[in-house]
């Protein structure tokens, strides 16, 4: 087990916690540690045993004396830790995020197979970049629109037609859901997209109001997963 995991795990134990707030005042023995606790020798033993396994506690050596001191390292690691976890999560939930739909003439199934295999590694790059900046979160190619359904509900009964809901010149090619800091970044990473180049790249905000949010059962995004 790492440091850091032995360090969390020595903390999770309420009296290892106590038994660290008392050290942090001075030394002290066993015996001195066992007082407040109404704990046994051996059972404060323990406890210090798997302190001193994750560094928290050492033992002095004097003469007919051997308290144990508080060791703060492994402490402010653990801190830091934690603070770089609520920085991110800071960082993220400053973030909104919004919807690319890729609207293009000619889609990959019109390409020649070294036109698909130029446009695919285009994008290959541009899916890796984001994914390192964190700032994709999903994204996907979808299928001609002779392959669709639309699907109406009226007066309780269900009707499905084969193709898209309308014909239109510029088909929905695809989509690419990211995380942004405002619409102006949105506008940039949609530039970047390869398929703005051939058509076009609508970038609309994903709503994240209160009552949204509940309706569809999501938590309030105080941070984006």
């Amino acid at each position: 087990m790492d440091k850091l995991s032995l360090t969390f795990a020595a903390l999770a134990d309420p009296t290892r916690r106590a038994i660290l707030q008392r050290l942090s005042r001075g030394e002290a023995t066993v015996s001195e540690l066992a007082k407040p606790f109404h704990l046994t020798l051996p059972t404060v033993s323990k406890h210090l045993k798997v302190l001193q396994r994750a560094g928290l506690v050492s033992q002095s050596r004097r003469v007919n004396w051997r308290p144990r001191r508080l060791e703060s390292a492994p402490l402010k690691e653990a801190a830091r830790w934690t603070e770089g976890v609520a920085a991110g999560r800071k960082r993220r939930s400053e973030r909104q995020r919004f919807l690319c739909l890729i609207c293009a003439e000619t889609l990959m199934e019109q390409m020649s197979k070294a036109e698909s295999r130029r446009h695919l590694a285009q994008y290959h790059v541009l899916t890796d970049r984001l994914r390192k900046t964190r700032r994709l979160v999903g994204c996907n190619r979808l299928l001609p629109a002779y392959t669709a359904t639309t699907v109406r509900v009226r007066n309780g009964k269900v009707s499905a037609v084969d193709g898209p809901f309308a014909e239109t010149k510029e088909l929905v090619g695809g989509y690419f859901l990211i995380d942004a800091k405002n619409r102006a970044e949105a506008i940039q990473i949609a530039a970047r997209i390869p398929g703005a180049r051939i058509g076009c790249v609508e970038v609309r905000p994903v709503a994240d109001d209160p009552g949204t949010l509940r309706a569809l059962g999501l938590a309030a995004r105080t941070a984006i997963a």
